[in-house]
């Protein structure tokens, strides 16, 4: 028997929750049903599943409860029309089919007449199939819906609400493209359409070029699925020329800015106000790291290791390419002394005030803190409708992407060039089989990008203050050395016994030790030292000798002074 109930999949008493609905008939059927609005989960804690007030409950919105009662009532009956006219047990139809009896004015109520799947309720199936086969993640998948609600939009305001995959053709392609740039022109003609999107998804100006570009990549994904089912002849984006395709699927991104690294200095230098440290501890710590920020914000210290050299390291597997991925290869980027002293304070408990830490809080405490420390360097955005640069202060446009933006440019600039030894053609793959940076390679170089000393740290995160760490003693090696002896003879000749000038010797091969012999003394290495003879005679002064007076010379005549004689005065 069928069962419609709410489904909420928090406990949580904070935030918001979707308000959905879930249908089941034992395991053959499993539908939801989304309304598009998030109710706090407050609110939502005091219904039951069935949808009635829980007991002993007196606070309530009552006006939440009626929407609740009608939402089974009108759930109840789109089943009960599905199963006589014989419909696919599937969320999107379930989805159409309450949507025209609650709004039979908006485009979901117009259902093609004999079952069949028109090209809005096959996009929609393609995007669900995507995601349960793990095609596309969460966020992609959320991406994807909009879309879908876009495609709707446009087809109800051409009149095409009904039209079948086989029948959307180039002009309506070129059509589509349009309406996505210029779709912030239709918000006030077609108010209902936008009901259900609520005011912040309104689009209230012209998008941006790289945007409809990521939009038709999507569709041009879902139409090529359909060629390759033979569900359409030909795709298409396969009878656009190639210089219209070239051109309506470019890419045109901005010049690159990132911080320099005298910049990062100055924010980390700068004492900020309480109110915007957590902002500053995210933004240096992300720059260390250079992770996306929907992986930043997922890290716990259980991402934290430190290697047997003592240096520690985030170890993580990038969310956004997981679904790629061959092999579940980790990606691990040690952390230099700044980052580990933000770890250890924060823990990675960024949350303030009891309040979600998200990343549209984050990006808004970013810009008020780069003007805080006044990096207010100019920075060139393109204009398309002007079709030149505008020039913007850092702190304006400043956004998550900054951090790893600013962590490869200081990196870059200390990488080693993989073909400096000439072996392999540049752009070459294979050089990347001959070699890879170690942890301890990647921790040198970004200490040295960074300007940071080494350090090391015990296995359980402190700091070691000389050398490395110690390496961790087993129970074996803890033993007494005598017992480990008695166990097993040691490697290697032994060692001889000096006592005496008698040596003591032992048999390898059964062991026994032979009795001292005596051995004469060991002469010492080299050339033995020349023996020179005694000389006996004294050795002369060094100097002149003195002279000897002759024995002729009387003793009493004096010796005449130097120079010329004196005259004797009359």
């Amino acid at each position: 028997m069928e069962r419609i109930t709410l489904y909420c999949r928090t406990t949580s008493a904070r935030g918001t929750t979707n308000l959905r609905f879930r249908v089941t008939n034992g395991r053959a059927v499993t539908m939801y049903y989304s309304t598009g609005r998030r109710i706090p989960n407050e609110q939502l804690a005091v219904f039951t599943p069935e949808g009635s007030i829980r007991p002993r409950v007196t606070v309530y919105n009552p006006k939440l409860k009626a929407d609740i009662d009608e939402y089974f009532a009108a759930i109840n009956a789109a089943y009960n029309h599905m199963k006589i006219t014989g419909m696919d047990m599937r969320s999107e139809v379930l989805q159409a089919e309450v949507d025209k009896i609650l709004n039979p004015d908006t485009p979901e109520a117009i259902l093609h007449p004999h079952g069949e799947e028109n090209f809005v309720q096959r996009f929609r199936r393609y995007v669900e199939e995507a995601f349960r086969d793990g095609i596309i993640g969460e966020h992609r998948h959320m991406h994807y819906d909009a879309m879908v609600r876009r495609m709707e939009r446009f087809l109800h305001i051409k009149g095409h609400s009904n039209l079948m995959p086989e029948q959307f053709d180039v002009k309506m392609l070129m059509d589509y493209r349009q309406f996505i740039a210029d779709e912030y022109l239709y918000v006030d003609k077609y108010p209902k359409l936008y009901q259900k999107e609520g005011r912040k998804r309104f689009p209230t100006k012209r998008i941006s070029n790289n945007s409809v570009v990521h939009e038709m990549k999507g569709l041009r994904a879902f139409l090529n699925e359909l060629e390759n089912t033979d569900e359409i002849f030909k795709s298409p984006f396969r009878k656009i020329s190639r210089e219209r395709f070239k051109t309506m699927m470019r890419l045109k991104n901005d010049e690159p800015f990132f911080l320099r690294k005298q910049e990062l200095k100055l924010v980390i230098e700068t004492e900020v106000p309480q109110e915007l440290q957590t902002a500053k501890d995210v933004f240096i710590l992300n720059c260390c790291i250079g992770a996306r920020i929907s992986d930043f914000f997922s890290f716990t210290m259980d991402k934290v290791s430190v290697s047997p050299e003592g240096i520690p390291y985030i170890h993580y597997i990038p969310h956004k390419t997981m679904k790629e991925m061959e092999t579940m290869v980790e990606i691990k980027t040690p952390l230099v002394r700044i980052a580990y002293d933000i770890v250890m304070r924060t823990q990675f408990k960024f949350d303030q005030q009891d309040r979600n830490y998200s990343v549209a809080v984050y990006n808004r405490e970013l810009r008020k803190l780069l003007k805080y420390c006044r990096l207010d360097r100019p920075v060139a955005k393109f204009n398309e409708d002007k079709g030149e640069n505008e020039y913007f202060p850092l702190y304006e446009v400043a956004s998550s992407r900054l951090a790893r933006k600013t962590h490869v440019d200081i990196m870059n600039k200390v990488q080693i060039n993989a073909y400096v030894a000439g072996l392999h053609a540049e752009g070459s793959d294979a050089v990347f089989r001959y070699t890879n940076l170690e942890l301890t390679d990647r921790f040198a170089l970004m200490n040295v990008a960074f300007s940071q000393k080494a350090y090391h740290v015990n296995p359980d995160m402190t700091l070691v203050k000389r050398g490395r760490p110690k390496a961790k003693k087993t129970e074996e090696s803890t033993a007494p050395q005598e017992q480990n002896t008695a166990m097993k003879p040691k490697r290697g000749r032994p060692r001889k016994l000096n006592l005496s000038g008698t040596t003591q010797t032992t048999d390898s091969l059964n062991g026994s030790t032979a009795m001292p012999t005596e051995q004469p003394p060991k002469r010492r290495p080299g050339r033995p030292r020349k023996e020179k003879p005694v000389d006996t005679t004294p050795k002369r002064r060094p100097g002149r000798p003195k002279k000897v007076q002759p024995a002729s010379v009387d003793a009493g005549t004096q010796k005449r002074g130097r120079g010329r004689p004196r005259k004797n005065p009359l």
